[in-house]
């Protein structure tokens, strides 16, 4: 091999050609077009479980993944949780991964979760700090974020509305990721459809019960 030679280029799957739909069904399924994504959540892929933000303020009205709430470990597939880096201390400093502070805004409303502990509400957030560390963000909010929530118990935090499923992503769009994000428009499927369960992303049971929707064999049906 040649000095400067790249012996390999790896493509991944291109997530654009995804079809969420079974049949034709998408053709009378009932769509809430053009909802707003908020920024930060990197790629999310068609099929992707939608939440709305509940906050007062913030990115109140905005939409962003929903939650699959049943397992609170390091090994789901949760594009809206923003890693806890640091225990809590019975402060309202959240010490958080660098880059996920910038998945919610000041205005919106905090939930902390983990594995051993029930989610408690945090309250507004009231200042993000980015720049004071080059490895972590802080988040301020308005009410302690306990000594319980451990990085051992998988401790994370998520804007209000984490835990009710709204809609299915239509197509994969990309919100983006750290201070540069800018979010995205996207349609969300809401019901009157046959989708493929295999093209689905945290559909849990949960979200089922918030769609009114049905898992047949492969298919998921939205009521």
């Amino acid at each position: 091999m040649g000095y400067g030679d790249i012996p390999r280029v790896i493509n991944g799957v291109e997530a654009g050609y995804k079809e969420i739909f079974a049949y034709d069904s998408g053709k009378n399924a009932l769509v809430l077009p053009a909802i707003t994504l908020m920024a930060g959540y990197g790629v999310l892929e068609a099929g992707q479980a939608i939440a709305l933000n509940g906050s007062s303020g913030g990115n109140v009205g905005k939409y962003f993944p929903y939650d699959p709430t049943a397992t609170a470990t390091g090994a789901i597939l949760a594009a809206a949780r923003i890693r806890i880096v640091a225990d809590g201390a019975d402060s309202t400093a959240v010490w958080v991964t660098k880059g996920d502070s910038n998945k919610a805004d000041v205005g919106d409303n905090l939930y902390a979760i983990d594995a051993d502990t029930a989610a408690s509400d945090l309250g507004l957030i009231t200042a993000i700090d980015t720049t004071t560390y080059q490895h972590v963000d802080v988040i301020t909010v308005t009410s302690n974020l306990a000594s319980t929530y451990t990085v051992a118990g998988f401790a994370y935090v998520m804007v209000k509305g984490y835990d009710v499923c709204k809609g299915i992503l239509k197509k994969t769009v990309d919100t983006g990721t750290g201070s540069n994000a800018k979010g995205a428009v996207c349609d969300l499927v809401v019901s009157n459809a046959i989708l493929y369960s295999g093209a689905l992303v945290n559909v849990d049971a949960a979200a089922l019960v918030d769609l009114s929707a049905t898992a047949v064999g492969q298919y998921t049906i939205l009521k």
